[in-house]
């Protein structure tokens, strides 16, 4: 990923997605300006105002309407929404039932940037330049079972006839798998769904545990939906080792850096 420093804030870019001018995509750093951080969720800190503001810097810095941008309530699921301008500029102060109970987001409508939350899940961007559409979805590993990534695809197949082959897929910042440790029952619910799961799976550090490789999940699910491989970036950057850069939820952080991507 390329690293890119702007006045106040930290953004970070895909290398194959930098290739196309026809879309603006990032991902969040932590930082805002000194000993302040960037946290985008408005579940994560008390002061909602704090995160309103951190939302008004961000438009600001990327030079994009706030009212541009639409964030979802992510509650691990493998629900996914179409996107149109008629979700514009409801949901960037507060919630809206609009978009409850979402993981994922589609759209081929320009100027609406689809924003995704991380602190440890897996933030994955897609892109179509074929169709010029565009997707992004929240990956734990509860969305990861249920196979989020591949409903996101479905859903750019059947809303807009997108060809797998055609699409481009970003896995964005999350907990490496030299880092997320799972217990049995987790281990469990992979098994029934990887029939491969050896693939995926280390012995864990203790006994009854297992180290998770959700960066290697997500792209074996991608590949099944048609996805070329070489269309596919991992960002291999581990949230848990690299929390001065990125929130991480098993580092003890509330906050939560967002990816973003959006039709020009």
């Amino acid at each position: 990923m390329l690293k890119i420093t702007l006045k106040e804030i930290d953004i970070f870019k895909f290398n194959k997605l930098s290739e196309f001018v026809t879309i603006i995509h990032f991902v969040t750093g932590r930082r805002k300006s000194i000993d302040q951080s960037l946290s985008l969720s408005l579940s994560s800190d008390k002061n909602v105002e704090n995160i309103i503001n951190n939302r008004r810097l961000l438009a600001m810095e990327l030079n994009i309407p706030e009212e541009n941008f639409v964030y979802q309530q992510q509650e691990h699921t493998k629900n996914i929404s179409v996107i149109t301008s008629k979700n514009t500029g409801q949901n960037t102060h507060y919630y809206k039932d609009t978009l409850m109970n979402n993981d994922g987001m589609v759209s081929n409508e320009k100027n609406i940037c689809l924003m995704v939350m991380g602190a440890d899940c897996v933030p994955i961007l897609f892109y179509d330049p074929v169709k010029s559409v565009i997707g992004a979805s929240h990956a734990g590993w509860r969305g990861t079972v249920q196979g989020i990534a591949m409903e996101t695809i479905n859903y750019m197949k059947n809303h807009f006839e997108c060809k797998p082959e055609d699409i481009y897929a970003a896995i964005g910042p999350s907990i490496g798998p030299q880092n997320y440790e799972v217990d049995l029952p987790v281990y469990n619910e992979f098994c029934e769904v990887f029939p491969n799961s050896n693939e995926i799976f280390k012995v864990g550090k203790e006994p009854g545990k297992y180290m998770l490789d959700l960066w290697k999940a997500n792209q074996m699910q991608l590949i099944s939906t048609g996805l070329k491989p070489e269309n596919i970036e991992i960002s291999g950057i581990c949230t848990f080792e690299n929390n001065d850069l990125f929130f991480s939820a098993r580092k003890g952080d509330t906050g939560r850096f967002a990816a973003g991507i959006m039709l020009l």
